[in-house]
């Protein structure tokens, strides 16, 4: 994946100088920032959908050669989502913001004891909102559909087919238990993301993911999942201010809601179990 990141960087550089002429890491820099205008977007927009496709959708493609097998029949995109996974995988996301929402702030108020530490950690975040920033800068519908795309889609292609149709199974093998490969995954999912902010739910998220692929049989699912969380936040993005953080640590009825969102997450779960009675093995042979 990291060779294919840095071919890709270069690829994705070269080509945004020569189209737009600007380097893109220079409009993606946090401490020197330049004015934005449509050429400088769109160099940005190239540059992190190369490296999105090179960094994970190439990558996968490449990793699953190597076992000498072919992409569909391996991830399981060989075969169609069933109409009641979808929906449950649906229901589940809808079911998880609270619990989300709710790791968030734990995770937001988690102390750093290394003042320094800290400080390096909070210009990492800054510096990936600044990015995501750029990258979606633009109110016309085709910019919207374009950061649909670029934000939802191949991100949802791309990681579902490395963390779960690839390293879920890696891990599922080296360790033969299915629990220990999903949540071993998905703390790789959240630690490449480089948001340590918000790496418990992104934890949780990844681990949610997992089971459903594992439950359901089916990559198509969790793309399908993941889709659909991308895509919501661009458009949130567009309509209004993004959101700063619940306050479901002040609020006492939030207990609820949030016992609510596990029992509803776990019913769920079961309920995808009772529909797909023989989930594939997930073995690397």
């Amino acid at each position: 994946m990291m060779v294919c990141m840095f071919i890709f960087d270069m690829i994705a550089v070269t080509l945004s100088q020569r189209i737009f002429g600007i380097d893109p890491h220079a409009v993606l820099d946090l401490e020197n920032q330049i004015e934005l205008n449509r050429n400088n977007v769109n160099s940005a927009k190239l540059y992190m959908g190369l490296v999105s496709f090179g960094s994970f959708i190439l990558s996968s493609i490449i990793v699953i050669s190597t076992f000498r097998k072919k992409l569909f029949p391996f991830t399981v995109l060989d075969k169609p989502p069933k109409l009641v996974n979808v929906i449950i995988g649906i229901l589940l996301l809808i079911t998880s913001i609270p619990l989300v929402n709710w790791l968030l702030d734990i995770n937001r108020n988690i102390p750093i004891p290394s003042s320094t530490l800290r400080q390096f950690l909070e210009h990492q975040e800054e510096l990936n909102n600044f990015t995501y920033d750029v990258i979606l800068t633009g109110n016309t519908g085709i910019v919207v559909l374009l950061n649909i795309f670029l934000v939802g889609l191949l991100p949802a292609l791309g990681e579902e087919l490395f963390f779960r149709g690839i390293m879920l199974r890696i891990f599922k093998s080296l360790t033969r238990n299915i629990h220990l490969g999903v949540w071993l995954s998905a703390i790789l999912f959240a630690t490449l993301h480089i948001q340590v902010f918000k790496i418990v739910p992104m934890i949780l998220l990844g681990a949610l993911f997992g089971y459903v692929y594992y439950l359901s049989g089916s990559l198509w699912i969790t793309i399908i999942m993941h889709f659909i969380n991308n895509s919501i936040a661009v458009i949130i993005d567009h309509l209004e201010e993004p959101h700063t953080g619940g306050n479901l640590m002040l609020n006492d009825q939030a207990w609820y809601y949030i016992a609510l969102s596990i029992a509803l997450i776990a019913f769920l779960l079961f309920s995808l179990k009772k529909y797909n009675p023989n989930p594939p093995d997930l073995q690397i042979e």
